[in-house]
């Protein structure tokens, strides 16, 4: 809350004791209001500096010095009078003057204080009241309330009053944004993102209105960290039960990734909160501002875009025809433009709120017509995945190596009696070094020759040892790798992660933080994995003779669209996608993994096989729809029919150009911050322009104006006589 004096104009008398009695009284006011953000402004300049302000602000010229307080986006009430001749302005003397004028507060005319010409004349409200009238008298129906109380009375029930308001909206934005993504509740499945999706960017527009920038973003970033912390909680499981952290470490752990999180949160709460104050706060601008900042999360700081709003309407089959155009990031634009719309309908605002949502019905209408059109023209191929389900405790122990082994090789044989052609292993499914560990390659090589099969498996890489005698022939170093077995050419291809995941698979930092932390994921190798050189497919002749090219990306990669792009740019006809989510036990990380992945398959177009070690495990067709799936924590092989993309299936606009959606929302929000910070840039030089414009009259005009008022003097002296 602030009060504003300008002035006084010169040759005005007005002493400084009357100033500064007048910004207390105006202090009384704001803090009876109580309106966070409410401004007080009291001009104490001639009519033609204040017309030369009104027609800089407003467009049109009025000699009526302003008393007004804002309200959210620029709407606020005005108290028109003159101000030079009594500066002590308080609450008692605008109601009794009202009275006496038989004048209500809660009129929809403004109220003159101690002006002799009385209210001003219908059709001279300002822009704002003609905007929103419900607001205007929203302002004098409180301004009447405060003229009852006392200065203490009245600030502090307004300022718990709000900060218990904001703290509920805190709460309220947390819960429907951790039940706005798939969770594991009650012993199963729990999805209902469809509806309340919409929910989340709505509460944190209320959590950050009628806020200054600086306050919009700590309510914000709170806001933010604990819907994040709410959300990671899956990150105490992979900590503490298998990364076998001490649980304050797991603690801290999710409370400081939510602090990334929550960092986003933040600015998009700063932004908020700034542009309704420019009259920039649209539907339009504040969507595709949640673009952008989602957009950011993919690469600041290595970027952790778990979390990002687009995935919670992965069930939205209409929504989800836009992502081969816009991505996951065009989802994200549906949701926050439905959240801004319900905020507009919750603020009083119905007009606009309805005609934004009629346009989000629009889009999704365009939506069904587009996924309507998808063909699927490409061969089709039998595959198959086998889920070990090998429990993270025991995956690296020496005495499970065989047994491991056994499970996998006995649900390959299942899957090729199933009629697959292609079978695809999880994650790390390997127990060994299948470079360095003396006959495991073989094994593998006799299994896909023996069946027939192309077999994509994961295991650990490596480089820098010689594979016949074990022994270093140049730095070793260490990869997250899947494997390609040709049944007839035997070990082909190995593909390395590009992406890896920090503090789990390597330490940021090293030479510092390795001090005090060490990477969770450590298994058949306690250093660090190197990451590979980036995304590349895998090519294959199968057994008809057709080319097969198939993009292997590797659990956390699948986070990254535009990494994922780089296979299908590279010529994939399919995903080969392995992950091991045993990490995060019965939480519902594993059903949120599933679902960014099928944003994955409908971004590029492409049938997707996802091989989990504990599940899920699923085929996804191109328009992102789960066709097949297993679930959680079951041994399990999965055999299915899926399309390989041939010549006659084009690229997914998507998977060729990228994220140029993002950048058309980027254009939106800088052309928006450009014309809001000129609008500002013109309101501060206005008054100094009006002031400047003021000059000091002539000799001869002041001669020529004392002419009268001496004539005028020396008339009324001779009627006194």
């Amino acid at each position: 809350m602030a009060v504003v004096i300008e002035g006084p104009p010169q040759g005005a008398s007005c002493s400084r004791d009357e100033v500064e009695l007048l910004a207390k009284r105006g202090e009384h006011v704001l803090s009876a209001l109580g309106h966070p953000q409410a401004e007080l402004s009291l001009s104490l300049v001639d009519d033609p500096t204040i017309e030369a302000l009104n027609a800089a602000d407003r467009g049109r010229p009025r000699p009526t010095d302003v008393l007004s307080y804002s309200l959210i986006e620029g709407e606020h009430a005005e108290f028109r009078g003159r101000l030079l001749g009594d500066v002590v302005i308080s609450v008692d003397t605008a109601k009794r003057q009202a009275e006496e004028r038989s004048v209500s507060l809660g009129d929809e005319r403004a109220l003159a204080l101690d002006d002799p010409r009385g209210p001003p004349p219908p059709g001279t409200r300002s822009r704002g009241r003609s905007r929103s009238a419900r607001n205007a008298s929203l302002g004098r129906r409180t301004l009447a309330r405060a003229s009852t109380m006392t200065e203490e009375s009245a600030l502090q029930p307004s300022e718990g009053a709000e900060a218990r308001s904001r703290f509920f909206w805190v709460l309220a934005h947390a819960v429907f944004f951790f039940f706005a993504f798939p969770q594991w509740l009650f012993g199963g499945p729990f999805d209902a993102g469809f509806i309340f999706v919409w929910f989340v960017p709505a509460t944190l527009l209320l959590v950050c209105d009628e806020l200054t920038p600086r306050r919009g973003a700590l309510w914000g970033a709170l806001a933010g960290w604990l819907a994040h912390t709410a959300l990671l909680h899956w990150v105490f499981v992979a900590a503490v039960r298998y990364g076998h952290a001490h649980p304050a470490i797991g603690v801290g752990a999710v409370a400081l990734l939510a602090v990334y999180g929550a960092l986003f949160c933040a600015l998009f709460g700063a932004l908020a909160a700034w542009l309704p104050g420019r009259r920039s706060s649209t539907p339009l601008v504040l969507a595709a501002a949640w673009v952008v900042i989602d957009f950011l999360r993919s690469f600041l700081f290595t970027g952790f875009p778990w979390g990002t709003l687009g995935y919670a309407l992965h069930e939205n089959s209409w929504a989800m025809a836009w992502a081969p155009y816009a991505g996951v990031y065009g989802l994200s634009f549906l949701a926050a433009l439905g959240g801004v719309a319900l905020r507009d309908l919750w603020g009083g605002r119905p007009l606009r709120a309805g005609a934004w949502l009629g346009a989000l019905c629009l889009l999704h209408g365009v939506g069904a017509l587009l996924g309507s059109q998808v063909t699927d023209p490409g061969r089709k191929a039998r595959v198959g995945i086998v889920q070990g389900n090998i429990d993270q405790g025991v995956k690296w122990d020496p005495i499970w190596a065989e047994e491991t082994l056994r499970i996998y090789e006995a649900g390959t044989r299942s899957a090729r009696e199933q009629g697959a052609e292609l079978v695809v292993w999880p994650e790390t499914a390997i127990p060994g070094l299948p470079e360095v560990t003396p006959g495991l390659t073989e094994r593998l090589e006799k299994l896909a020759a023996e069946t027939g099969l192309i077999l994509i498996a994961g295991a650990v890489g490596v480089d820098g040892v010689d594979p016949a005698t074990g022994d270093a022939i140049g730095p070793v170093r260490f990869f997250d790798s899947a494997f390609l077995f040709d049944p007839r050419a035997g070990l082909r291809d190995r593909y390395d992660k590009a992406h890896l995941v920090p503090f789990g698979e390597y330490v940021p930092l090293r030479n510092f933080l390795g001090r005090f932390v060490s990477a969770v994921a450590t298994g058949a190798t306690s250093s660090d994995v190197t990451p590979g050189a980036g995304p590349r497919a895998f090519r294959v002749t199968d057994a008809a003779g057709e080319e097969l090219s198939i993009g292997a990306p590797i659990c956390y990669e699948l986070l990254f669209p535009a990494l994922v792009r780089g296979f299908a740019k590279d010529g994939a006809s399919l995903f080969a996608a392995m992950t091991n989510d045993a990490w995060y036990g019965r939480t519902g990380a594993p059903l949120q993994f599933l679902a960014i992945t099928a944003l994955r398959a409908a971004e590029s177009g492409l049938w997707t096989i996802r091989a989990a070690n504990t599940g899920v495990s699923a085929l996804i067709d191109p328009t992102g729809r789960v066709r097949a799936d297993t679930g959680l924590f079951e041994r399990r092989v999965l055999v299915g029919e899926v399309t390989v993309r041939t010549a006659a299936w084009p690229v997914t606009f998507y998977a060729r150009y990228g994220d140029v959606f993002v950048l058309g929302c980027a254009g939106i929000l800088l052309v928006t911050l450009v014309r809001a910070l000129a609008r500002q840039r013109r309101r501060k030089r206005a008054p100094i322009e009006a002031q400047g414009s003021q000059r000091e009259p002539k000799a001869e005009e002041r001669e020529s104006a004392s002419e009268p008022r001496a004539a005028a003097e020396e008339q009324g002296n001779h009627e006194r006589s």
